[in-house]
Protein backbone atom coordinates (compact mmCIF):
# COMPACT_ATOMS: atom_id res chain seq x y z
CA UNK A 1 0.00 0.00 0.00
CA UNK A 2 1.14 3.48 -0.84
CA UNK A 3 0.13 6.05 1.77
CA UNK A 4 -1.24 9.30 0.43
CA UNK A 5 -1.19 12.43 2.51
CA UNK A 6 -4.19 14.74 2.57
CA UNK A 7 -3.54 17.86 4.62
CA UNK A 8 -6.38 20.15 5.45
CA UNK A 9 -4.24 22.83 7.02
CA UNK A 10 -4.96 25.21 4.20
CA UNK A 11 -8.61 25.94 4.65
CA UNK A 12 -10.32 27.21 1.54
CA UNK A 13 -13.94 27.47 2.55
CA UNK A 14 -16.35 27.17 5.42
CA UNK A 15 -20.03 27.37 4.88
CA UNK A 16 -23.31 26.00 6.05
CA UNK A 17 -25.64 24.72 3.37
CA UNK A 18 -29.28 25.72 3.59
CA UNK A 19 -32.54 24.37 2.20
CA UNK A 20 -31.12 20.86 2.36
CA UNK A 21 -28.50 21.64 -0.27
CA UNK A 22 -24.83 20.69 0.03
CA UNK A 23 -22.50 23.46 -1.13
CA UNK A 24 -18.75 23.02 -1.52
CA UNK A 25 -15.99 25.34 -2.59
CA UNK A 26 -14.00 25.18 -5.80
CA UNK A 27 -10.51 23.86 -5.10
CA UNK A 28 -8.94 24.60 -8.47
CA UNK A 29 -10.31 25.94 -11.74
CA UNK A 30 -12.33 23.12 -13.25
CA UNK A 31 -12.10 22.92 -17.00
CA UNK A 32 -14.66 20.14 -17.47
CA UNK A 33 -16.51 17.45 -15.61
CA UNK A 34 -14.41 14.33 -15.35
CA UNK A 35 -15.02 10.77 -14.43
CA UNK A 36 -13.09 9.60 -11.41
CA UNK A 37 -9.59 8.39 -12.22
CA UNK A 38 -9.45 6.48 -8.95
CA UNK A 39 -11.73 3.69 -7.75
CA UNK A 40 -13.26 4.08 -4.32
CA UNK A 41 -12.28 0.51 -3.58
CA UNK A 42 -8.64 1.57 -3.85
CA UNK A 43 -8.95 4.06 -0.97
CA UNK A 44 -9.19 3.44 2.76
CA UNK A 45 -9.17 5.91 5.61
CA UNK A 46 -8.27 4.80 9.10
CA UNK A 47 -10.20 6.68 11.79
CA UNK A 48 -8.22 8.47 14.47
CA UNK A 49 -10.29 10.99 16.37
CA UNK A 50 -13.51 10.23 18.24
CA UNK A 51 -13.61 13.44 20.31
CA UNK A 52 -12.66 17.06 19.64
CA UNK A 53 -12.17 19.52 22.50
CA UNK A 54 -11.45 22.85 20.88
CA UNK A 55 -9.94 24.56 23.93
CA UNK A 56 -7.18 21.94 24.02
CA UNK A 57 -6.22 22.75 20.42
CA UNK A 58 -6.25 26.56 20.20
CA UNK A 59 -4.50 29.44 21.95
CA UNK A 60 -6.08 32.38 23.79
CA UNK A 61 -6.58 34.23 20.51
CA UNK A 62 -8.50 31.32 18.96
CA UNK A 63 -5.63 30.42 16.67
CA UNK A 64 -4.51 26.91 15.80
CA UNK A 65 -2.09 25.34 18.23
CA UNK A 66 -2.61 21.68 17.36
CA UNK A 67 -4.31 20.44 14.20
CA UNK A 68 -7.09 17.87 14.51
CA UNK A 69 -6.18 14.46 13.02
CA UNK A 70 -9.33 13.02 11.47
CA UNK A 71 -7.76 9.91 9.90
CA UNK A 72 -5.02 8.29 7.86
CA UNK A 73 -5.58 7.78 4.13
CA UNK A 74 -4.08 4.99 2.03
CA UNK A 75 -4.30 4.16 -1.68
CA UNK A 76 -3.72 0.76 -3.22
CA UNK A 77 -0.31 0.38 -4.80
CA UNK A 78 -0.13 1.54 -8.44
CA UNK A 79 -3.77 2.68 -8.41
CA UNK A 80 -2.97 6.39 -8.58
CA UNK A 81 -2.47 7.61 -12.18
CA UNK A 82 0.51 9.71 -13.16
CA UNK A 83 0.39 13.46 -12.57
CA UNK A 84 -2.51 13.03 -10.15
CA UNK A 85 -2.80 14.03 -6.53
CA UNK A 86 -5.56 13.81 -3.97
CA UNK A 87 -7.39 16.55 -2.19
CA UNK A 88 -10.15 16.12 0.35
CA UNK A 89 -12.74 17.70 2.60
CA UNK A 90 -14.42 16.83 5.85
CA UNK A 91 -18.10 17.50 6.46
CA UNK A 92 -19.77 17.97 9.82
CA UNK A 93 -23.47 17.95 10.58
CA UNK A 94 -25.71 17.97 13.62
CA UNK A 95 -27.94 15.33 12.00
CA UNK A 96 -27.06 11.89 10.77
CA UNK A 97 -28.59 12.57 7.34
CA UNK A 98 -26.21 15.52 6.73
CA UNK A 99 -29.12 17.73 5.72
CA UNK A 100 -27.17 20.90 6.56
CA UNK A 101 -23.45 20.14 6.60
CA UNK A 102 -20.53 22.35 7.43
CA UNK A 103 -17.91 21.69 4.77
CA UNK A 104 -14.24 22.26 5.49
CA UNK A 105 -12.28 21.89 2.26
CA UNK A 106 -8.61 21.07 1.78
CA UNK A 107 -5.53 22.22 -0.06
CA UNK A 108 -2.64 20.29 -1.53
CA UNK A 109 -1.03 17.11 -0.27
CA UNK A 110 1.36 17.32 2.61
CA UNK A 111 4.35 15.21 3.48
CA UNK A 112 2.58 12.92 5.87
CA UNK A 113 -0.42 10.62 5.62
CA UNK A 114 -2.74 12.19 8.19
CA UNK A 115 -5.93 14.09 7.38
CA UNK A 116 -5.87 17.26 9.44
CA UNK A 117 -8.43 19.99 9.97
CA UNK A 118 -8.05 23.39 11.53
CA UNK A 119 -9.67 23.56 15.01
CA UNK A 120 -10.00 27.35 14.82
CA UNK A 121 -11.82 27.09 11.49
CA UNK A 122 -14.09 24.38 12.81
CA UNK A 123 -14.91 26.45 15.90
CA UNK A 124 -15.77 29.48 13.77
CA UNK A 125 -18.03 27.47 11.48
CA UNK A 126 -19.74 25.80 14.43
CA UNK A 127 -20.25 29.10 16.27
CA UNK A 128 -21.63 30.92 13.24
CA UNK A 129 -23.80 28.15 11.85
CA UNK A 130 -24.80 25.73 14.60
CA UNK A 131 -24.98 27.20 18.11
CA UNK A 132 -23.24 29.48 20.58
CA UNK A 133 -23.75 27.03 23.39
CA UNK A 134 -20.57 25.76 25.10
CA UNK A 135 -22.14 22.36 25.75
CA UNK A 136 -20.66 19.18 24.25
CA UNK A 137 -22.63 18.06 21.22
CA UNK A 138 -22.62 14.98 19.00
CA UNK A 139 -21.52 15.79 15.45
CA UNK A 140 -21.62 13.50 12.46
CA UNK A 141 -18.63 13.52 10.12
CA UNK A 142 -17.71 12.16 6.74
CA UNK A 143 -14.78 12.64 4.36
CA UNK A 144 -14.76 12.93 0.60
CA UNK A 145 -11.87 13.01 -1.88
CA UNK A 146 -11.04 14.53 -5.22
CA UNK A 147 -8.35 13.79 -7.73
CA UNK A 148 -6.48 16.62 -9.41
CA UNK A 149 -4.76 15.64 -12.65
CA UNK A 150 -2.21 17.88 -14.34
CA UNK A 151 -3.08 20.63 -11.90
CA UNK A 152 -6.46 21.48 -13.44
CA UNK A 153 -8.75 18.52 -14.11
CA UNK A 154 -10.76 17.85 -10.96
CA UNK A 155 -12.95 14.83 -10.30
CA UNK A 156 -14.56 13.33 -7.24
CA UNK A 157 -13.57 9.88 -6.12
CA UNK A 158 -17.02 8.47 -6.75
CA UNK A 159 -20.03 10.73 -7.38
CA UNK A 160 -18.77 11.73 -4.75
CA UNK A 161 -18.39 8.78 -2.45
CA UNK A 162 -18.14 9.65 1.20
CA UNK A 163 -15.82 7.81 3.52
CA UNK A 164 -15.97 7.13 7.24
CA UNK A 165 -19.42 8.30 8.24
CA UNK A 166 -19.34 8.38 12.04
CA UNK A 167 -20.25 10.32 15.18
CA UNK A 168 -17.81 12.30 17.30
CA UNK A 169 -18.21 14.19 20.55
CA UNK A 170 -17.46 17.87 19.98
CA UNK A 171 -16.79 20.38 22.75
CA UNK A 172 -16.62 23.94 21.39
CA UNK A 173 -14.71 26.88 22.77
CA UNK A 174 -16.29 28.35 25.88
CA UNK A 175 -16.70 32.08 25.33
CA UNK A 176 -17.72 32.40 28.97
CA UNK A 177 -21.04 33.89 27.98
CA UNK A 178 -23.59 32.75 30.55
CA UNK A 179 -27.15 32.85 29.29
CA UNK A 180 -29.88 31.95 31.74
CA UNK A 181 -33.24 30.50 30.83
CA UNK A 182 -35.29 33.18 32.61
CA UNK A 183 -35.12 36.97 32.84
CA UNK A 184 -37.49 39.44 34.50
CA UNK A 185 -38.42 43.12 34.37
CA UNK A 186 -37.71 45.08 37.56
CA UNK A 187 -38.61 48.74 37.86
CA UNK A 188 -41.48 51.09 38.59
CA UNK A 189 -44.03 48.31 38.03
CA UNK A 190 -42.43 46.05 40.61
CA UNK A 191 -39.28 44.22 41.62
CA UNK A 192 -40.78 40.74 41.70
CA UNK A 193 -41.22 38.17 38.93
CA UNK A 194 -44.50 39.53 37.60
CA UNK A 195 -43.17 40.40 34.14
CA UNK A 196 -41.15 37.59 32.58
CA UNK A 197 -38.99 37.82 29.46
CA UNK A 198 -39.35 34.87 27.08
CA UNK A 199 -37.70 33.67 23.88
CA UNK A 200 -39.06 31.25 21.27
CA UNK A 201 -38.65 28.30 23.63
CA UNK A 202 -35.43 27.16 21.94
CA UNK A 203 -32.11 26.75 23.73
CA UNK A 204 -31.25 30.32 24.82
CA UNK A 205 -27.82 30.00 23.22
CA UNK A 206 -29.55 29.34 19.89
CA UNK A 207 -32.23 31.99 20.42
CA UNK A 208 -30.81 34.61 22.79
CA UNK A 209 -33.51 37.22 22.10
CA UNK A 210 -35.83 37.60 25.09
CA UNK A 211 -38.89 39.86 25.03
CA UNK A 212 -41.48 41.15 27.46
CA UNK A 213 -44.53 43.42 27.09
CA UNK A 214 -45.23 45.76 29.99
CA UNK A 215 -47.94 48.37 30.47
CA UNK A 216 -47.15 52.03 30.56
CA UNK A 217 -47.16 53.39 34.09
CA UNK A 218 -48.78 56.45 35.59
CA UNK A 219 -45.42 57.49 36.98
CA UNK A 220 -43.56 60.39 35.42
CA UNK A 221 -40.29 58.51 36.02
CA UNK A 222 -40.47 55.01 34.54
CA UNK A 223 -37.14 53.32 35.29
CA UNK A 224 -36.39 49.64 34.74
CA UNK A 225 -33.65 47.05 34.25
CA UNK A 226 -33.64 43.32 33.54
CA UNK A 227 -32.72 40.74 36.17
CA UNK A 228 -31.71 37.12 35.56
CA UNK A 229 -33.44 34.40 37.55
CA UNK A 230 -30.26 33.89 39.61
CA UNK A 231 -30.62 37.43 41.04
CA UNK A 232 -33.76 36.51 42.97
CA UNK A 233 -34.09 35.01 46.42
CA UNK A 234 -35.92 31.76 47.07
CA UNK A 235 -39.08 33.69 48.03
CA UNK A 236 -39.14 35.49 44.66
CA UNK A 237 -37.84 38.83 45.93
CA UNK A 238 -34.91 40.53 44.26
CA UNK A 239 -31.51 40.10 45.90
CA UNK A 240 -30.12 43.61 45.54
CA UNK A 241 -26.64 42.31 46.39
CA UNK A 242 -26.71 40.75 42.92
CA UNK A 243 -27.75 43.93 41.13
CA UNK A 244 -24.50 43.89 39.16
CA UNK A 245 -25.75 40.81 37.30
CA UNK A 246 -28.73 42.76 35.92
CA UNK A 247 -28.86 43.84 32.28
CA UNK A 248 -28.92 47.61 31.98
CA UNK A 249 -28.06 50.42 29.56
CA UNK A 250 -24.52 51.58 28.96
CA UNK A 251 -25.40 55.12 30.07
CA UNK A 252 -27.53 56.12 33.05
CA UNK A 253 -31.23 56.83 32.44
CA UNK A 254 -30.97 55.92 28.77
CA UNK A 255 -34.26 56.78 27.03
CA UNK A 256 -33.29 55.58 23.55
CA UNK A 257 -35.31 52.81 21.88
CA UNK A 258 -32.34 50.73 20.72
CA UNK A 259 -28.66 50.32 21.35
CA UNK A 260 -26.07 48.42 23.35
CA UNK A 261 -26.55 47.19 26.89
CA UNK A 262 -24.34 45.75 29.61
CA UNK A 263 -24.38 44.31 33.12
CA UNK A 264 -24.55 46.65 36.10
CA UNK A 265 -26.64 48.91 38.31
CA UNK A 266 -27.80 51.52 35.78
CA UNK A 267 -31.42 51.82 34.57
CA UNK A 268 -33.37 52.64 31.45
CA UNK A 269 -35.84 55.54 31.45
CA UNK A 270 -39.03 55.09 29.42
CA UNK A 271 -40.65 58.23 28.01
CA UNK A 272 -44.43 57.95 28.10
CA UNK A 273 -47.31 59.86 26.50
CA UNK A 274 -51.00 59.40 25.74
CA UNK A 275 -50.26 57.46 22.56
CA UNK A 276 -48.33 54.75 24.37
CA UNK A 277 -50.22 52.03 26.20
CA UNK A 278 -47.50 49.41 26.42
CA UNK A 279 -43.83 48.80 25.75
CA UNK A 280 -42.33 45.72 24.16
CA UNK A 281 -38.78 45.31 25.46
CA UNK A 282 -36.43 42.94 23.62
CA UNK A 283 -32.86 42.14 24.57
CA UNK A 284 -30.29 39.97 22.82
CA UNK A 285 -28.32 38.54 25.72
CA UNK A 286 -25.65 37.15 23.38
CA UNK A 287 -24.52 40.35 21.68
CA UNK A 288 -25.99 42.61 24.39
CA UNK A 289 -28.25 44.80 22.33
CA UNK A 290 -31.79 45.98 23.02
CA UNK A 291 -34.83 47.36 21.24
CA UNK A 292 -37.93 48.95 22.77
CA UNK A 293 -41.15 49.18 20.75
CA UNK A 294 -44.03 51.38 21.79
CA UNK A 295 -47.53 49.93 21.55
CA UNK A 296 -50.42 52.36 20.99
CA UNK A 297 -53.51 52.59 23.21
CA UNK A 298 -55.50 50.56 20.69
CA UNK A 299 -54.20 47.79 18.43
CA UNK A 300 -52.71 49.11 15.20
CA UNK A 301 -52.27 45.88 13.31
CA UNK A 302 -52.65 45.14 9.63
CA UNK A 303 -54.17 42.40 7.51
CA UNK A 304 -51.80 40.95 4.92
CA UNK A 305 -53.05 38.00 2.92
CA UNK A 306 -55.39 36.91 0.17
CA UNK A 307 -57.69 39.80 1.15
CA UNK A 308 -55.22 42.33 -0.27
CA UNK A 309 -53.14 40.22 -2.62
CA UNK A 310 -50.38 39.78 -0.01
CA UNK A 311 -49.36 43.37 -0.65
CA UNK A 312 -47.74 45.64 1.92
CA UNK A 313 -48.91 48.76 0.11
CA UNK A 314 -52.57 47.80 0.46
CA UNK A 315 -52.38 46.26 3.92
CA UNK A 316 -55.49 47.50 5.75
CA UNK A 317 -55.83 47.99 9.46
CA UNK A 318 -57.70 45.74 11.82
CA UNK A 319 -60.57 47.62 13.46
CA UNK A 320 -60.04 48.13 17.22
CA UNK A 321 -62.82 46.85 19.46
CA UNK A 322 -61.08 47.64 22.77
CA UNK A 323 -57.60 48.50 24.04
CA UNK A 324 -56.29 45.02 23.34
CA UNK A 325 -58.68 43.54 20.77
CA UNK A 326 -59.49 44.10 17.12
CA UNK A 327 -61.37 42.48 14.26
CA UNK A 328 -61.37 42.22 10.49
CA UNK A 329 -64.36 41.21 8.37
CA UNK A 330 -63.95 39.95 4.83
CA UNK A 331 -64.20 36.92 2.59
CA UNK A 332 -61.83 34.14 3.59
CA UNK A 333 -61.02 31.03 1.58
CA UNK A 334 -60.35 28.54 4.37
CA UNK A 335 -56.79 27.91 3.12
CA UNK A 336 -53.67 29.94 4.01
CA UNK A 337 -55.63 33.14 4.28
CA UNK A 338 -53.47 35.69 6.02
CA UNK A 339 -50.94 36.85 8.58
CA UNK A 340 -50.94 39.93 10.78
CA UNK A 341 -48.35 42.71 10.85
CA UNK A 342 -47.87 45.71 13.11
CA UNK A 343 -46.85 49.15 11.88
CA UNK A 344 -43.18 48.47 12.61
CA UNK A 345 -43.31 45.46 10.32
CA UNK A 346 -45.12 47.36 7.57
CA UNK A 347 -42.57 50.18 7.68
CA UNK A 348 -39.76 47.62 7.65
CA UNK A 349 -41.10 45.85 4.58
CA UNK A 350 -42.29 42.74 6.41
CA UNK A 351 -45.68 41.28 7.17
CA UNK A 352 -45.28 38.06 9.08
CA UNK A 353 -44.77 38.91 12.73
CA UNK A 354 -48.06 37.31 13.87
CA UNK A 355 -49.49 34.01 12.70
CA UNK A 356 -51.28 30.88 13.83
CA UNK A 357 -49.82 28.17 16.04
CA UNK A 358 -51.20 25.58 13.59
CA UNK A 359 -52.29 25.75 9.97
CA UNK A 360 -55.92 24.69 10.29
CA UNK A 361 -59.32 26.32 10.67
CA UNK A 362 -59.78 25.16 14.27
CA UNK A 363 -56.65 26.84 15.64
CA UNK A 364 -57.21 29.70 18.10
CA UNK A 365 -53.67 30.52 19.26
CA UNK A 366 -51.69 33.44 17.86
CA UNK A 367 -47.90 33.11 17.65
CA UNK A 368 -45.33 35.87 17.27
CA UNK A 369 -42.39 35.57 14.80
CA UNK A 370 -42.76 31.86 13.99
CA UNK A 371 -46.52 31.71 13.39
CA UNK A 372 -48.06 29.98 10.37
CA UNK A 373 -50.78 31.19 8.00
CA UNK A 374 -54.12 31.89 9.66
CA UNK A 375 -56.95 29.85 8.08
CA UNK A 376 -60.72 30.25 8.41
CA UNK A 377 -62.90 27.20 9.19
CA UNK A 378 -64.15 27.15 5.58
CA UNK A 379 -64.68 29.47 2.65
CA UNK A 380 -67.07 32.33 3.34
CA UNK A 381 -67.52 35.72 4.94
CA UNK A 382 -66.16 35.85 8.48
CA UNK A 383 -65.15 38.27 11.17
CA UNK A 384 -61.67 37.44 12.47
CA UNK A 385 -61.57 38.53 16.12
CA UNK A 386 -58.08 38.88 17.63
CA UNK A 387 -57.12 39.33 21.28
CA UNK A 388 -53.57 40.68 21.23
CA UNK A 389 -53.27 40.69 25.01
CA UNK A 390 -53.95 36.97 25.31
CA UNK A 391 -52.62 36.06 21.84
CA UNK A 392 -55.80 34.28 20.73
CA UNK A 393 -58.25 34.62 17.85
CA UNK A 394 -61.69 33.36 16.86
CA UNK A 395 -64.04 33.31 13.86
CA UNK A 396 -67.60 34.54 13.50
CA UNK A 397 -69.65 33.80 10.38
CA UNK A 398 -71.38 36.87 8.87
CA UNK A 399 -73.98 37.54 6.20
CA UNK A 400 -73.50 40.07 3.42
CA UNK A 401 -76.70 41.91 2.54
CA UNK A 402 -75.40 44.76 0.38
CA UNK A 403 -72.48 45.94 -1.71
CA UNK A 404 -71.51 49.40 -2.92
CA UNK A 405 -69.81 50.88 -5.94
CA UNK A 406 -68.36 53.77 -4.00
CA UNK A 407 -67.56 54.80 -0.44
CA UNK A 408 -66.58 58.37 0.44
CA UNK A 409 -65.98 60.84 3.26
CA UNK A 410 -67.92 64.07 3.33
CA UNK A 411 -68.21 66.76 5.94
CA UNK A 412 -68.24 70.31 7.16
CA UNK A 413 -64.57 70.83 6.31
CA UNK A 414 -65.66 71.26 2.70
CA UNK A 415 -69.21 72.50 3.41
CA UNK A 416 -70.63 69.01 2.74
CA UNK A 417 -70.08 69.63 -0.93
CA UNK A 418 -67.15 67.46 -2.01
CA UNK A 419 -66.68 63.73 -1.47
CA UNK A 420 -63.29 62.26 -0.68
CA UNK A 421 -63.37 58.81 -2.24
CA UNK A 422 -62.07 55.67 -0.55
CA UNK A 423 -60.31 52.90 -2.45
CA UNK A 424 -61.74 49.41 -2.12
CA UNK A 425 -59.13 46.86 -1.14
CA UNK A 426 -58.94 44.25 -3.87
CA UNK A 427 -58.17 40.68 -2.92
CA UNK A 428 -56.20 38.03 -4.75
CA UNK A 429 -57.69 36.37 -7.82
CA UNK A 430 -58.15 33.18 -5.81
CA UNK A 431 -60.89 34.88 -3.78
CA UNK A 432 -63.13 33.69 -6.59
CA UNK A 433 -64.44 37.12 -7.47
CA UNK A 434 -65.63 37.84 -3.93
CA UNK A 435 -65.03 41.40 -2.74
CA UNK A 436 -63.40 42.26 0.56
CA UNK A 437 -65.85 45.04 1.57
CA UNK A 438 -62.94 46.94 3.10
CA UNK A 439 -62.06 50.48 2.04
CA UNK A 440 -59.25 52.90 2.81
CA UNK A 441 -58.17 56.47 2.16
CA UNK A 442 -54.80 57.88 3.17
CA UNK A 443 -53.51 61.31 4.13
CA UNK A 444 -56.86 63.10 4.37
CA UNK A 445 -56.29 66.72 5.45
CA UNK A 446 -58.78 68.08 7.97
CA UNK A 447 -58.09 71.80 8.37
CA UNK A 448 -60.63 72.66 11.04
CA UNK A 449 -62.56 70.95 13.80
CA UNK A 450 -65.76 69.72 12.21
CA UNK A 451 -68.21 66.87 11.72
CA UNK A 452 -67.92 64.27 8.96
CA UNK A 453 -69.76 61.20 7.75
CA UNK A 454 -69.10 58.24 5.49
CA UNK A 455 -71.60 57.55 2.74
CA UNK A 456 -72.25 55.11 -0.10
CA UNK A 457 -72.47 55.89 -3.82
CA UNK A 458 -72.14 59.66 -3.29
CA UNK A 459 -75.67 59.85 -1.95
CA UNK A 460 -77.53 60.02 1.33
CA UNK A 461 -79.60 56.85 1.00
CA UNK A 462 -76.95 55.05 3.03
CA UNK A 463 -74.52 56.83 5.32
CA UNK A 464 -72.69 56.05 8.53
CA UNK A 465 -72.16 58.23 11.59
CA UNK A 466 -71.02 57.55 15.14
CA UNK A 467 -69.72 58.90 18.40
CA UNK A 468 -66.18 57.47 18.33
CA UNK A 469 -64.04 56.07 21.08
CA UNK A 470 -60.95 58.28 21.32
CA UNK A 471 -57.56 56.96 22.45
CA UNK A 472 -54.68 59.33 21.81
CA UNK A 473 -54.38 59.85 18.06
CA UNK A 474 -56.88 57.07 17.33
CA UNK A 475 -60.65 57.18 16.88
CA UNK A 476 -62.73 54.08 16.28
CA UNK A 477 -66.20 52.65 16.53
CA UNK A 478 -69.11 51.20 14.58
CA UNK A 479 -71.08 53.59 12.42
CA UNK A 480 -74.85 53.57 12.41
CA UNK A 481 -76.93 53.98 9.27
CA UNK A 482 -79.98 54.93 11.33
CA UNK A 483 -79.33 58.65 11.33
CA UNK A 484 -75.99 58.19 13.14
CA UNK A 485 -74.43 61.38 14.51
CA UNK A 486 -71.76 63.33 12.72
CA UNK A 487 -68.29 62.12 13.54
CA UNK A 488 -66.49 64.95 15.32
CA UNK A 489 -62.89 65.24 14.19
CA UNK A 490 -59.99 67.55 15.06
CA UNK A 491 -57.56 69.10 12.53
CA UNK A 492 -54.80 66.88 11.21
CA UNK A 493 -53.86 64.35 8.57
CA UNK A 494 -55.66 61.00 8.76
CA UNK A 495 -55.61 57.49 7.38
CA UNK A 496 -59.20 56.19 7.47
CA UNK A 497 -60.39 52.58 7.20
CA UNK A 498 -64.00 51.42 6.71
CA UNK A 499 -65.83 48.10 6.45
CA UNK A 500 -69.20 48.26 4.71
CA UNK A 501 -70.44 44.94 6.22
CA UNK A 502 -69.96 45.84 9.86
CA UNK A 503 -69.89 49.64 9.59
CA UNK A 504 -66.60 49.70 11.53
CA UNK A 505 -64.54 52.88 11.14
CA UNK A 506 -60.96 53.54 12.20
CA UNK A 507 -59.27 56.98 12.08
CA UNK A 508 -55.49 57.16 12.57
CA UNK A 509 -53.92 60.61 12.87
CA UNK A 510 -50.50 60.69 11.19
Amino acid sequence: MKKISICLTALLSIMLASCNEDFTADFLPQTSEQESVLKTSDVTIKELTSTIEIDELIDSNLRDSIMVPMGVASVTKDAMPANTVLKGSVQFSTTEDFANPITISAADMSENDTIFISPAALQQAYYENVTHSPKTKTLYTRTYLETVTNGSSVAYVGEPTYFNKRAIEFTPHDYHIVIEKEYYYIGVLGTDKKYKFTNSGADPYDDPVFSCVIPASTESWHWFKIAPASAFNADGSLNWDKENTCICPVISDDSSLEGKCTNGKLSWHLLENENIAKFKISVNVMDMTFTITTIPPVPEYYMVGRQNGWSLTTATAFYPTSKGTASYTSYFTGAWDCRIADMEQINGGKWDNYGAAEENGSCTQLIEKTGKCIMSPEAGYYTLNVDFDNMTYSWQKVDVTASYDNISLIGANNDWGTDIDFTQIKGSSDLGGQTTHNWAVYGVEINTACGVKIRANHGWDTSWGMTPTIAGDYMYGTGSTANGPNIDITPGKYDIYFNDITGQIFFIKR
